[in-house]
């Protein structure tokens, strides 16, 4: 509805343009006031026949490439703006914007998405997209507003994260097994529904089991709209997919067409390999035992004093150093003693415990004596 009400404006608007500058201002609306005053009306008639924004609108609106930026907002609805800059580990990323201002007098945080209005512009601030570190820069900007009692007012312009690669070896996944804090969830689900946002689940390492249940979020009895699965889900062949609701995998049949296909998606084999795999778990009570085999890793390593802590879901466990160079040497100690393992993208302080769901209390007893043994060498 709101493109169709700018589209009637557009001609006025022209005819408005162009007879006040058929001269100089005053003249112009002097010899032209008569028209002027029904443009005037004809516009105002058509605005007052805008209704409340429908979902449709809203999106138009966020879209309109004259809509204002942050740049702009800023400078319109604040005062004494002060930028902050860095994520204090990688670099600056222009794709946020944010610092310390006053509203009406009031000092607040001010944290927006930067989008240009040219190509150079864009490029500038990578078209909006921030990577880890433009994230990291607004959680400290956040953790400083709190510790001083300012409030934070955001300004929401994305397409989304930045996904290069480059993302993720700054660390945009695998934070180091962090599991959410409680309640956590819930409020983001609360909130995706009071926007109209999708809640999207990443199930790629932590379904299929590997957390104590077959998928992570029946931990938290959270359920989103859309679930991304892939690695254990094949079985051991190449297989991922896309779960959603019904209404959202309605809408990629038409926005955009066939976007719910793929040239080599659901290969008889691969989904073959990925049902075999599941029966084998739920058959044999696999995921029942996860929890149990978790938690003796943790009680027979937790008192080891080269350790700071131990974070975990079920099978998947972080064992956290507190120092890069103890993380490096114990991936060599590691190696030594034959055990297989690794650290965190972003989290290289934290060696992984990530063994197959079918290894036995005994295994675990073994593969914790070596790795305390390794420890011991630290």
């Amino acid at each position: 509805m709101i493109k169709d009400i700018l589209e009637q404006l557009a001609p006025l608007d022209a005819q408005i343009a162009a007879l006040k500058g058929s001269g100089s201002d005053m003249e112009a609306i002097t010899a032209h006031a008569s028209e002027l005053a029904e443009l005037a009306v004809e516009e105002d008639e058509i605005l007052r026949s805008c209704g409340p924004l429908t979902a449709e609108d809203r999106v138009f609106l966020a879209r309109h490439p004259e809509r204002p930026h942050i740049d702009e907002t800023i400078s319109a609805l604040f005062t004494d703006f002060f930028e902050q800059r860095g994520d204090r580990q990688c670099k600056e990323d222009a794709a946020i914007l944010g610092g310390v201002a006053r509203f009406h007098g009031m000092p607040v945080t001010v944290i927006g998405h930067r989008k240009g209005s040219t190509l150079d512009e864009n490029l500038a601030c990578n078209f909006g997209m921030p990577g880890p570190e433009g994230y990291r820069k607004a959680l400290r900007l956040m953790k400083q507003a709190e510790k001083f009692g300012r409030p934070i007012i955001t300004f929401i312009d994305t397409p989304g994260a930045y996904p290069g690669k480059d993302a993720e070896e700054r660390g945009q996944g695998e934070a180091g097994v962090r599991p959410p804090r409680p309640g956590y969830l819930d409020a983001l689900r609360r909130r995706c529904d009071e926007v109209g946002a999708l809640l999207i689940f990443d199930e790629i390492q932590t379904g299929m089991g590997r957390t104590g249940r077959l998928f992570a979020m029946q931990k938290y009895g959270v359920t989103p709209d859309i679930v991304c699965l892939a690695k254990a889900f094949g079985g051991g062949m190449p297989l991922g997919a896309f779960v959603a609701r019904h209404e959202v995998m309605d809408t990629l049949q038409e926005n955009p067409a066939l976007g719910h296909i793929t040239t080599f998606g659901g290969h008889p084999v691969c989904c073959a390999a990925g049902l075999a795999a599941l029966n084998y778990l739920v058959d044999n009570k696999v995921v029942e035992r996860v929890e149990t085999k978790g938690a003796l890793y943790e009680m027979l390593l937790k008192d080891h004093p080269a350790m700071r802590e131990i974070r975990r879901s079920g099978l998947l466990l972080a064992v956290e150093l507190g120092e890069s160079a103890k993380l490096y040497r114990i991936m060599e100690l590691f190696r030594e003693a034959g055990i297989l393992s690794d650290w965190f993208l972003f989290c290289d302080t934290a060696f992984r415990i990530s063994p197959p769901l079918t290894i036995s209390e005994d295994e675990v007893r073994e593969s914790a004596a070596l790795i305390r043994s390794c420890l011991d060498r630290l």
